[in-house]
């Protein structure tokens, strides 16, 4: 049921990875081999603040809220399920 959602996907990734292989990125220095920015640093840039805060509403919304939408839907239709079940033995 869900196969051609699955190979979408996989089309996907294939095409990524070709894209990917053309993609060359410069060799970094040696400077920048040994140093860098401390963790600290970097999580303390309010772009870094913004974009963490983004990622983590995102995620509780689309994957944490699925499973209230499910059980609100399941409600629902039970409700209307019984709703349309009286109202044919009403008319009958």
């Amino acid at each position: 049921m869900f196969a051609a959602t699955f190979l979408v996907q996989a089309l996907v990734a294939v095409l990524s990875a070709v894209v990917l292989v053309g993609v060359r990125l410069p060799m970094p220095t040696t400077a920048e081999i040994s140093g860098g920015r401390p963790l600290s640093a970097i999580a303390r840039q309010p772009l870094f603040i913004i974009a963490a805060t983004c990622g983590a509403v995102s995620y509780t919304l689309a994957c944490r809220g699925q499973p209230l939408s499910f059980s609100f839907f399941s409600t629902f239709a039970a409700a209307f399920s019984s709703f349309f079940r009286r109202l044919k033995t009403r008319c009958i």
